[in-house]
């Protein structure tokens, strides 16, 4: 895996973490529902005020990954302080009693590299504290979070009941137990 430090995502990070995200779901989505709904969707459910809002919420976790040295290669190894988010996750308890994963995401010049696993690994470690299923809700056309997440584990469980962009919403489970 890629030198990379994983840590708690910063208030003042909302605006580099929508970028990465913007680029990731261009990357994932822009085939199923094109790229002009991408952008309308990401102006949506990714405003900086309520990703600030999230990232503050003691009750989620809410991690960034950053190259470990920092920008430039500077002496930054500990916290990647100051480097701009290469993957972000958010996750945090649902009322069905399961850990949910709304947002996990690796820029996508940096697929491959075992960052989403890194992020992944440490939500699972967080989840199995408070419940023994860790789940995520995908559009059954993104090929790339279905087959990551059926890599680690996840099967699908169910539907949402939401057709989104003519796919279907499909909740994936994984047993922590």
């Amino acid at each position: 895996m890629t030198d990379v430090a994983i840590r708690a995502a910063t208030p003042g990070e909302a605006e580099p973490v929508r970028e990465l995200a913007r680029a990731a779901w261009h990357a994932a989505y822009d085939d199923i529902m094109g790229p002009d709904e991408v952008d309308q969707r990401l102006d949506n459910w990714w405003r900086a005020e309520e990703l600030r809002d999230v990232i503050t919420n003691p009750d989620h976790v809410f991690l960034v990954a950053v190259d470990a040295a920092g920008p430039g290669g500077e002496d930054g190894a500990a916290t990647g302080a100051g480097a701009d988010p290469v993957g972000v996750v958010h996750a945090g308890p649902s009322p069905s009693g399961a850990y949910v994963v709304p947002r996990l995401y690796v820029h996508p010049e940096r697929w491959g590299e075992g960052i989403g696993t890194a992020l992944l690994d440490h939500v699972v470690t967080r989840a199995r504290e408070e419940t023994d299923r860790l789940q995520v809700v995908l559009l059954s056309g993104n090929e790339v979070g279905v087959g990551f997440y059926e890599s680690h584990g996840f099967e699908p469980v169910g539907e949402s009941g939401l057709v989104d962009a003519g796919e279907q919403e499909v909740i994936y489970e994984r047993r922590l137990d």
